[in-house]
């Protein structure tokens, strides 16, 4: 089973427009029922600390500021 993790942080695009605790999962296994609720798939915790650190952005769209596990 795919590990999950409350992502925050803000878009690209406008940074003063900030998200909290969207769901990203490390790969593709969701049911059906759960597909709704993921915000972003093939993030591992490795590339979530990374991106924090160096503070980069993980796509074209958002930069993630801190996150938790989801269990």
């Amino acid at each position: 089973m795919s590990k999950k993790y409350f992502i925050s942080g803000y878009w690209k695009d406008d940074p003063n427009d900030k998200f909290e605790n969207y769901i990203v999962k490390e790969n593709h296994d969701v049911k059906e029922e759960d597909d709704e609720s993921i915000f972003f798939y093939g993030m591992t915790e490795e590339i979530i600390k990374d991106a924090i650190e160096k503070g980069l952005n993980t796509t074209n769209d958002f930069v993630i500021t801190s996150y938790k596990k989801f269990n």
